[in-house]
């Protein structure tokens, strides 16, 4: 009996004196220490969602192993040259771990589609990628980082120490669609004016996000189907490059015209329907040309030529003049006297000839 009541004193004894002994190990092994350290983002995320880092402190452990510290993450799209980080999108991840620890655990986020896939885990400088989920909210998304260390107690397993930090989400970015053109011009040779009534070759582009031309309707245009708008025959309905025909209609007031382009866009839905888009141009209507009606020009009066006054030689100075080549009534009267004198001689020769040779 007093053997047995020994040993027990003494094997207390030296249980008793290990526990006193400084630095002494206890025999029984202690449950493992968990740092969650969960202290605000000191760096948090850029604008464009780069990188962020937060500070890890050390939860009150009395285990010197993580002395507690910052670690830093940073976050980048996979997109080659894009900075923002959409929803969704895939991205790379690279950090430190807090000081004290040498290896990441786990990198978590609401925001990812599951935790990180950790590529390289070391402490001084892990690598991760994970997927962030679509339809997320524009803003920062919080994540988790952990972080592991060697427990100082023999045999427990090792001990962790978690920071968090977060990133920013942007919506994806859509670039500024290009708006479409449209040309007229009528098919008469070398006029640059659209009369009414008038024939068009119409010509185009569809915005950039479109793929084909669709409809070119205008309440300008005749429609041989029905009331207006009409529309356009379409030649060529290549979004880069449309072309059609079309007919003004007559007596239309000489004013600008709207006119509708309509064009496909591909579909980004399930259900593969195709979406469209629209831009308006002008047609400039004129009126037929006319050409001023000409003024007559008056037949001018012809002015009178000056006459000098002529008076032949020997004649009485009867008032009658003449001039310019013209025979006063007394030369037209001499004249006639004389042809008749001459007449009446040639008469009274020809009757004595006669009597002399009748003898």
């Amino acid at each position: 009996m007093r053997s047995i009541i020994a040993t027990g004193i003494a094997t207390t004894a030296i249980g008793a004196a290990a526990l006193m002994l400084p630095g002494a190990a206890p025999a029984f092994a202690a449950g493992p220490t968990i740092h969650n350290a969960t202290a605000p983002t000191t760096g948090g995320t850029t604008a464009d969602g780069g990188s962020g880092s937060g500070t890890a402190t050390d939860g009150g452990s009395t285990d010197p192993g993580i002395p507690g510290g910052t670690g830093k993450v940073q976050f980048k799209s996979t997109a080659l040259g894009r900075k923002n980080i959409l929803t969704p999108d895939s991205i790379n991840i690279s950090g430190t771990c807090p000081s004290g620890t040498d290896t990441v655990a786990s990198i978590t986020s609401p925001a990812f589609d599951g935790p990180a896939t950790i590529t390289t885990n070391a402490g001084s400088g892990f690598e991760a990628t994970a997927k962030v989920k679509s339809g997320l909210t524009p803003g920062e998304q919080s994540v988790t980082v952990t972080c592991t260390a060697a427990s100082q107690v023999p045999g427990a397993p090792p001990v962790s120490e978690a920071f968090q930090s977060t990133f920013n989400v942007a919506l994806p970015y859509t670039p500024p669609v290009d708006p479409g053109t449209i040309q007229f011009k009528s098919t008469a040779l070398g006029r640059k004016q659209i009369l009414t009534p008038d024939s068009l070759n119409i010509s185009g582009t569809c915005p950039a996000n479109a793929n084909a031309v669709t409809s070119i309707t205008s309440n300008a245009f005749a429609n041989p189907d029905g009331p207006p708008p009409g529309k356009a025959t379409i030649t060529t309905a290549d979004a880069s490059g449309f072309r059609a025909t079309a007919e003004v209609l007559p007596n239309l007031a000489p004013r600008t015209y709207p006119v509708t382009v309509t064009c496909s866009v591909p579909s980004t839905t399930s259900n593969g329907n195709p979406n469209s888009e629209t831009f308006t141009g002008s047609l400039s209507v004129a009126l037929p040309y006319s050409p001023p009606t000409p003024t007559p020009t008056p037949t001018p009066t012809p002015t009178p030529t000056p006459v000098t006054p002529h008076i032949p030689k020997g004649a009485p100075d009867t008032g009658v003049v003449t001039g310019g080549g013209h025979q006063s009534p007394l030369e037209e009267t001499g004249e006639g006297l004389g042809v008749a004198a001459a007449i009446a001689a040639a008469g009274l020769l020809g009757r004595r000839w006669l009597r002399v040779h009748q003898r």
